[in-house]
């Protein structure tokens, strides 16, 4: 019978005194004897006093071997068998205690071998989990790979762009011709051009122009397609520009590297809070990117202050002056009489112009808020639309509406531009003045003409008058005609608002 190594499982040779697999000392029979042999549900056999070396001892021996070193329990029987019939005059206890542990080792062969085909079949055996090997999954690891590369290759190609590794895309020149009117000079902000990628509309180039840096400039984009917006300079009055629409350029062309313009000047009084806050959010952004020249953030900026202060006392005003512009506008839709007007204490030639002579043809009325002197607050001028007249002209005192003048009869007062009124008026055929004034929260009178007719026996003497250093000098004809003439010359013309009963019609 062969024998097996008692650790590794080797075979092992008659004789051998070592495994020569594993090399651990083999047991001799007696040493094995001394071993008790337990499962994990079986109590501990005792063993018999040692030195007793009876046929009996070398059948338990030979038996605890071959169950651990076999899966049939008959081949167990066979030996013990072949070595009863050498072992003559053995014990009946020996056979039994042979008999029970060969019974007790079939029974735990029979265990052993149900735990196995559980293991192989769980679903036959309800509450036992499964224990099946793992399987590998190819494509699961295959995905995995690719993730990760792929994620590497993103990394390295955002690290070579910006580390300058790999070179961007090739730049071009986009060259911007802007044509600007008077006022853009280095008290102004800068124009600033917003360049945004079409392709890609986070990502905006800005580029600022100065007076100095002349008007014709180029900057540098990588090829692509581009939406291009100019944004206005804020001039030192308070006046901007328009500035023309968004245009596209594509400079991957190059007859489409050019950005050609022309800037018309809006007034500072028609230039709102609203527009100039635009103008200011585009230059702090323009900031992050461009360098703008030092001082233009705080010069929008108090310039968009000081318009936000003018807006408010403008609104003051105009509720000053909605009662009068409101006086006006009834006059016209009553139709009022001359005593009706002067009753109210508006202008008679407002009637007068109404109604042009027999033709009964009506005329345009309407007001205009002007800021004449130049002090902050707008003066109401009311008079005839398309002409220099000023029929009625107030002001705002203590918060209040104060009249300045008005015209009535054969005397009128025009606009001269500016600051400047001039006043026309004649007592007959051979007397006539005009009076240049200047308005400074009042009128005073800087230039003039005037003819004065008298007449002694019948016969009409004429004297004439010019204004000089502060005084009227008498002169000849010729210097007062020159004079009148010039002053004449001075009449503008400005923009007016139709009262609301005109808006809708006589």
């Amino acid at each position: 019978m062969a024998n097996f190594c008692g650790k590794c499982g080797a075979p092992l040779e008659d004789g051998d005194r070592f495994c020569m697999n594993c090399g651990e000392p083999v047991k001799t029979l007696d040493e094995e004897l001394t071993v008790p042999l337990k499962s994990s549900d079986e109590k501990e056999i005792p063993k018999e006093p040692k030195g007793s070396e009876n046929a009996s001892e070398k059948k338990i021996g030979l038996a605890a071997r071959a169950v651990r070193q076999s899966d049939n329990s008959h081949e167990i029987s066979q030996d013990i068998s072949k070595e009863e019939k050498g072992n003559a005059g053995e014990s009946a206890d020996a056979d039994d205690v042979l008999e029970q542990k060969v019974t007790e080792n079939r029974r735990n062969d029979h265990s052993t071998k149900d735990e196995a085909s559980q293991r192989k079949s769980p679903e036959k055996t309800p509450g036992i989990p499964k224990a099946a090997p793992p399987k590998k999954n190819n494509k699961t690891i295959f995905i995995i790979v690719g993730i990760v590369v792929g994620i590497i290759a993103i990394g390295a190609l955002i690290y070579c762009f910006a580390t300058g590794i790999l070179p961007p895309k090739t730049t071009v020149p986009i060259a911007f011709k802007i044509n600007i009117d008077n006022g853009f000079n280095n008290e102004s902000t800068p124009i600033v051009a917003k360049i945004t990628d079409k392709s890609n509309k986070d990502n905006v180039t800005y580029a600022a122009f100065t007076s100095d840096g002349g008007s014709n400039t180029e900057v540098n984009v990588p090829q692509g397609e581009y939406d291009i917006t100019l944004i206005s300079p804020i001039n030192a009055d308070g006046s901007i520009y328009d500035m023309g629409k968004t245009v596209t350029v594509n400079t991957e062309s190059e007859n489409e590297r050019n950005v050609s313009t022309s800037c018309k000047r809006v007034p500072a009084d028609n230039v709102t809070s609203a527009q100039l806050q635009d103008i200011v959010d585009a230059l702090n952004a323009a900031n992050q990117s461009a360098k703008l020249p030092d001082g233009s953030l705080d010069n929008a900026n108090k310039r968009l202050d000081s318009k936000k202060e003018a807006e408010e006392k403008q609104k003051l005003e105009q509720e000053a002056y909605d009662s009068i512009i409101e006086q006006y506008n009834h006059a016209i839709s009553a139709n009022y009489t001359i005593s009706q007007l002067d009753n109210e204490k508006l202008s008679d030639k407002f009637y007068q112009s109404y109604y042009s002579g027999s033709s009964g043809t009506s005329r345009s009325f309407g007001y205009a808020l002007m800021d004449i002197d130049g002090d902050g607050t707008r003066e109401l001028l009311i008079g005839e639309v398309g002409e220099p007249k000023i029929y009625d002209m107030y002001t705002i005192k203590n918060g209040q509406a104060e009249r300045l003048f008005y015209s009535r009869g054969r005397s009128y007062y025009n606009y001269a531009g500016g600051n400047k009124i001039l006043h026309d008026g004649s007592n007959g055929a051979s007397s006539h003045v005009w009076e240049l004034y200047e308005y400074n929260q009042d009128l005073v009178k800087i230039d003039g003409a005037e003819s004065k007719g008298t007449y002694s026996n019948s016969k009409e003497i004429v004297d004439y008058y010019v204004f000089d250093n502060g005084d009227m000098r008498q002169t000849d004809q010729s210097e007062y005609t020159s004079k009148y003439q010039s002053l004449e010359a001075m009449k503008e013309t400005y923009e007016m608002t139709l009262f609301p009963t005109l808006q809708q019609g006589p």
